[in-house]
């Protein structure tokens, strides 16, 4: 019988005993822990050290991450002999909960309360290069902090002071997973049921597509009418995929607040433009899905980058509203590979996609 193996990804020295003490929790739970002080990481001699831990967390069913006050060693492609509090680069640690994140591997995340504490600190003083930070040993770890919190998914954070914090979690959380899966167990009648339904309506849509294709060759002489007829089409294709896409871009918002169409208007305009549009996403369309390793890391520091600047234009827009996530297959991938070559010539075509992303993201807005 196989047995999870879980990643557990944090700097070594300042969380020795924490690394330590999981490594036990993780035993007694019958799982294969793997930490690199035992061994636990196959190194490939032909590629640099950090390589092989990002290909190990690949090969894991779970990652806990745990950031305490060291940001740790820099990846091999950014190489710093002498790294000062506000020099910029990736650790490692860094890139293994990037590397699970684009793998969809769950994390279950724990910072330190203390840095936890000092990261809103950070959040007022960003601009301020003359802060002293008494917890943390580089501004890396704030950015990291940051880039997590702003994360739709794979974001399960808890903060702890000591091992039997996180361990507590650890059981409560474990304990609902086990849960679930005996709840699927149940319901996995219904859902083969479900799977039939969806497996017809592939079959429908299928034949429907068949007989618009029938129709227009018995139409061939009544240009208008078939056009009308594909007109129709392309409109409920476009509802399709505004829906589609619109439940793949996350966002938040303060709870306190009051959310309008009026506000909501401005932010859809801004990431048809800014993110739809985007020249320098736009290389990757080419690719589809077969995105290599190495293009998924630059993609997903690119869709990052791009996450935060969109988050400052739309507080600029609406303080209460944040955007959290951007699944760039089901997102941008979609709008520019179906969308836009139906939209491209239609302005009719394209303000019905905008209009009815505008309620989908308005509507999420009000249930989250």
């Amino acid at each position: 019988m196989g047995k999870p193996r879980i990643f557990v990804s944090s700097t070594y020295y300042d969380l020795k005993h924490i690394r330590n003490n999981l490594k036990r929790f993780i035993v007694q739970y019958s799982f294969d822990p793997v930490l690199n002080e035992f061994g636990n990481i196959s190194y490939d001699h032909n590629k640099p050290l950090d390589k092989s831990c990002f290909d190990e967390v690949k090969l894991c069913d779970m990652l806990i991450l745990i950031i305490g006050g060291r940001y740790g060693s820099s990846i091999s492609e950014h190489n710093i002999a002498s790294k000062q509090f506000y020099d910029e680069y990736t650790s490692i640690t860094s890139q293994e909960f990037r590397t699970a994140f684009n793998e969809n591997i769950p994390v279950y995340i724990f910072i330190e309360k203390s840095v936890d504490s000092e990261y809103y600190t950070y959040l007022k003083n960003k601009d301020n290069l003359n802060v002293q930070y008494a917890h943390v040993d580089s501004v890396n770890i704030f950015k990291f902090i940051e880039e997590i919190k702003s994360n739709f998914t794979n974001n399960i954070i808890f903060t702890f002071e000591r091992f039997e914090h996180i361990e507590n979690q650890l059981k409560e959380q474990w304990s609902g997973i086990f849960y679930n899966y005996l709840k699927r167990l149940r319901e996995s009648k219904n859902e083969i049921s479900m799977l039939n339904s969806m497996n017809k309506l592939e079959m429908v849509v299928g034949n429907i597509n068949e007989m618009v294709n029938l129709v227009g060759k018995k139409l061939n002489n009544n240009t208008d009418e078939y056009e009308d007829i594909i007109n129709k089409q392309n409109k409920k294709l476009i509802l399709f995929y505004a829906e589609k896409i619109g439940e793949n871009i996350g966002f938040e918002r303060n709870k306190a607040s009051v959310i309008t169409s009026e506000q909501v208007n401005p932010v859809v305009e801004l990431i048809y433009h800014s993110y739809f549009n985007c020249e320098i996403l736009s290389p990757y369309i080419k690719y589809g899905l077969e995105i290599s390793d190495e293009l998924k890391y630059e993609l997903l520091n690119k869709l990052r980058d791009l996450r935060l600047m969109l988050n400052s234009e739309i507080h600029k827009i609406c303080e209460n509203i944040s955007i959290t996530g951007l699944f760039f297959t089901k997102t941008y991938l979609e709008y520019n590979l179906e969308v836009l070559p139906l939209i491209k010539t239609d302005k009719d075509l394209e303000q019905l996609f905008k209009d009815k992303l505008e309620n989908v993201i308005l509507k999420n807005l009000l249930n989250s």
